[in-house]
């Protein structure tokens, strides 16, 4: 385990570890079932008929293939995983078929699976609730832990596989930074398949799955959706890696996947993703080698569809050989960014672009003479620049891609779409339909079926004061570059109201962060919602692990939980205090319940 980690995780392991050696270790040659129910006991024999209580206590009998089967219910408890199976014999902690088994942390400790042990497999759990505010004992240099996770796997563990979880209200704070899976440094040969990651947050780098990768990583058929940060992060300074991100749907994350520090001198790929409706940019590629980007669907993000920086330091070479290659990029407020003062070799073609009016194709620096507004503008400019290979997107297209139903959230290409079999391999632009299926836990979403996550459409009723350049409406317009702006000396009041076309169960709020700076966050606030019975503004309950409470620098995040039965037409949201003298808000974005 990486020591920090270790440090700080030391004594609540311990504590589970001394649980778990209460009663002695069943023979192996009783061990390739063992079983785990909430009518069972520890002290039993693990059998079918005589299972377990705690899926710790049956992992401390586990040996070499071992399938550990877990019946339904809720359990209270962190699970340690230091066995190892073997190439040939994993250990398999999964739940009981037809049934399924959930791990509530209650908000109470700082992970659901932790595992160091090597070919491991877990699968089929519930996975709810991880946050923890316990003093843990700090590192040699005094720093507390810093992260929580669903599932975190940490050194020296290789060749394990998370597949087929539900992971939410993964919830972090001042302290403690949250990831739905989090794997460290050190750790080879993981695969992380078909889970369901949502409501990570609570922390700015709050993240669905945050990878450190070493070799030989898969990421594949997730969905994942509603987190502070990054959906996806792969990172890998190991040079001789090759790691793939492919078939992954990630909607409504301030990013959709990032690939950062990713140095491979071999490739890292990202294909057939679906990246649609983050807040910020649908792909984020940055200090990066061998990068490949390749049939993916880049729909409506607010900031850039694909933003290609580093730091600009072309000693190092910060963005080499970057490939973006036949994907389709719709309605983003920007198809892309690709700054050529921190690019080296890289390349852009059979991409197709379906772009809103007045929107910006694409940009290669701050200077305005270096925005392309059509396709000839970036052949053009790129073709001058030593930034790539040759000139870019000379067979590019643009137009309307004509998916079949966006609005039923079904993104399969008509028959006739001019991105039919246009990429350079003589397949379809875009995500491939065969690619994208069978996503997320239980296989329930395919490209024909991109979840329907609730969005409400808003407007707004009244508020207490905008300024010529803040619009009150700007919250609601979908444009992320936009703002509402209130000066807080002569604003006391600082609220405004919102109005929903019906009625609505309000389930989740999404308050998104303005860019320039802590002196525009604001720091407290209160929402209320109108009882249509009574007519009266009654107070949404904040919940003691994510209170409303503001952003700062590195707390305390974006999205917002809302406790169960807050049904209304109209939400009013009141701000308290800032940290500046005036307050700036892009985006409110509202959801409601879904069956």
């Amino acid at each position: 385990m990486n020591a920090r980690v270790k440090a700080g995780y030391s004594i609540f392991l311990s504590a589970i570890i001394a649980v778990a050696m209460q009663t002695s270790v069943i023979s192996q040659e009783k061990n390739s079932e063992l079983y785990v129910s909430l009518k069972g006991n520890d002290n039993a024999s693990g059998t079918r008929e005589l299972p377990f209580r705690s899926i710790q206590h049956a992992v401390k009998n586990a040996v070499p293939g071992t399938a550990i089967y877990v019946h339904g219910g809720v359990y209270n408890e962190s699970v340690y995983v230091d066995k190892s199976g073997t190439s040939e014999k994993y250990i398999t902690i999964q739940n009981y078929p037809g049934e399924k088994p959930v791990l509530d942390l209650k908000f109470e400790k700082p992970f659901g699976f932790a595992i160091e042990g090597s070919y491991i497999i877990i699968r089929g759990f519930e996975i709810k609730n991880v946050s923890c505010d316990m003093e843990l004992k700090p590192d040699i240099k005094g720093n507390p832990p810093s992260i929580i996770g669903g599932v975190m796997i940490l050194p020296p563990a290789h060749h394990c596989r998370i597949e087929n979880n539900l992971i939410h209200h993964i919830i972090g704070n001042k302290k403690k930074t949250p990831d739905g899976i989090y794997v460290e440094n050190g750790t080879d040969f993981i695969t992380i398949k078909n889970n369901t990651i949502h409501n990570v947050a609570g922390r700015t780098e709050a993240m669905g799955i945050l990878a450190c990768a070493g070799e030989g990583f898969l990421i594949s058929n997730n969905l994942v959706y509603f987190c502070d940060k990054e959906g996806i992060r792969i990172m890998s300074r190991k040079y001789d890696s090759e790691n793939t991100v492919e078939n992954n749907i990630v909607l409504y994350c301030h990013m959709g996947i990032s690939f950062n520090s990713c140095w491979s001198d071999r490739k890292t790929v990202g294909k057939n993703n679906f990246c649609g409706w983050n807040w910020g940019r649908g792909m984020n590629p940055k200090h990066t080698k061998n990068v490949v980007l390749e049939h993916n669907t880049i729909y409506g993000n607010e900031e850039w569809g694909i933003d290609i920086h580093g730091n600009g330091q072309s000693t190092k070479k910060d963005n080499t050989n970057p490939r973006v290659m036949n994907n389709i990029f719709s309605m983003n407020s920007v198809s892309w960014l690709l700054l050529r003062s921190q690019i080296f070799s890289g390349l852009a073609d059979y991409n197709f672009y379906q772009y809103k009016n007045g929107a910006v194709l694409g940009a290669f620096s701050s200077e305005p003479g270096d925005v392309c507004y059509n396709l000839n503008e970036v052949r053009e400019k790129t073709k001058k620049s030593k930034s790539f290979v040759s000139s870019c997107e000379m067979h590019g297209i643009a137009g309307d891609p004509m998916f079949t139903a966006s609005e039923r959230f079904d993104f399969r290409l008509n028959a006739s779409s001019p991105a039919k079999n246009a990429g350079s391999d003589g397949r379809d632009m875009g995500v491939l339909e065969e690619a994208l299926k069978s996503v997320g836990a239980d296989g329930l979403y395919s490209l024909a079926k991109i979840p329907d996550l609730g969005k409400i459409k808003a407007t707004v009723e009244s508020f207490s004061s905008e300024t010529p350049e803040g619009k009150a409406a700007n919250l609601v317009d979908g444009n992320r570059n936009s703002f509402w702006e209130v000066d807080c000396k002569k604003d006391k009041e600082k609220e405004v109201i919102f109005k929903f076309p019906a009625e609505y169960e309000i389930e989740n709020i999404i308050i998104t962060k303005y860019g320039g700076g802590e002196k525009y966050f604001y720091k407290d606030f209160e929402l209320y919602y109108l009882g249509n019975s009574s007519g009266d503004w009654k107070k949404v309950p904040p919940s003691p692990e994510h209170p409303f409470s503001g952003f700062g620098i590195i707390y305390n995040g974006e999205i917002w939980t809302l406790p169960p039965s807050i049904k209304t037409q109209k939400l009013k949201l009141k701000i308290f205090s800032s940290y500046g003298e005036t307050i700036r808000i892009p985006e409110i974005l509202f959801f409601k319940k879904n069956k």
